[in-house]
C-alpha cells in the first residue's frame, strides 16, 4: 500500500492517554455493571486528572463588531427575565442564555464550515468536575474518530466558563467568571466570552 494512503498515526503521548483511558473504562465498567449510561459514567474527574494532568493556558480573543455584541446583549436581557433566576434557576433554563452567545459567534462565519471541533458541555447542579470529565473524554474520542491533533471544549453553567483544549502532547484549560450586576451579566463580560469562543472556532493560537 502507498504510504500516502495510510491514515496518520496518533502522537505517542496521545496514544498513551488512550491506552490508560481504555484500561480504566474497561475496569470501571466491570465494577459497575448495572450502570446503563455512556462511558463518562465510569470515569471521574480525579481519574482524568491523573491520566491527563491538565495545565493552564490563555485562550486568545478575536474581536466582534460592537453592533453584533449590542444585539446579542439586548437579546440576553430579554430572555433572562422570563426564564427565571440565572444562578439558582433550573439547569435547562441556562440553555436560553448560552445558545444566543454560540449563535452570535457562529453567525460570524456566514455558513462557512471549518475543521475546528468544539465540544460544549452544560454542567448540571454546578458539578464542574463531572462536566470537565465528560468534556475531556469526549475530546479524546473525537480526536480518535476524526484523526484530529487539536480539539477544544467549553464547559459552562453560563456564569462560569471553562475553555479547554486537547493537544497531542498535553491537555490545557483556562476559566472565566461572568461578571454580574444585580444577577444580570455585564455587557463587557458577555463580549469577553463571545470573543474567546470566536477565537477558539477560528483556531487562533
Amino acid at each position: 500500500m502507498d504510504m500516502t494512503d495510510m491514515a496518520p498515526q496518533p502522537h505517542p503521548a496521545r496514544m498513551l492517554r488512550w491506552e490508560k483511558l481504555n484500561e480504566l473504562l474497561g475496569r470501571n465498567k466491570k465494577d459497575k455493571p448495572t450502570v446503563a449510561s455512556t462511558g463518562d459514567s465510569y470515569i471521574s474527574f480525579g481519574d482524568n486528572e491523573e491520566i491527563m494532568r491538565t495545565g493552564r493556558y490563555e485562550q486568545p480573543s478575536k474581536a466582534i463588531a460592537n453592533d453584533k455584541i449590542d444585539t446579542l446583549y439586548a437579546y440576553l436581557l430579554v430572555v433572562i427575565r422570563p426564564f427565571g433566576h440565572m444562578v439558582t434557576g433550573k439547569d435547562v433554563n441556562r440553555l436560553y442564555f448560552i445558545l444566543p452567545i454560540l449563535a452570535c459567534v457562529c453567525e460570524r462565519f456566514d455558513g462557512e464550515r471549518g475543521s475546528t471541533r468544539v465540544c460544549v458541555v452544560l454542567v448540571k447542579r454546578e458539578d464542574f468536575q463531572k462536566g470537565l470529565a465528560q468534556a475531556y473524554l469526549g475530546c479524546e474520542i473525537l480526536a480518535d474518530v476524526e484523526a484530529l491533533t487539536k480539539v477544544y471544549s467549553v464547559v459552562t453553567s453560563f456564569k462560569e466558563w471553562y475553555f479547554n483544549r486537547s493537544l497531542d502532547d498535553k491537555i490545557e484549560r483556562t476559566d472565566i467568571t461572568m461578571v454580574l450586576t444585580n444577577d444580570i451579566p455585564t455587557r463587557e463580560s458577555v463580549k469577553r466570552i463571545a470573543e474567546k469562543i470566536y477565537s477558539m472556532l477560528s483556531d487562533d493560537d
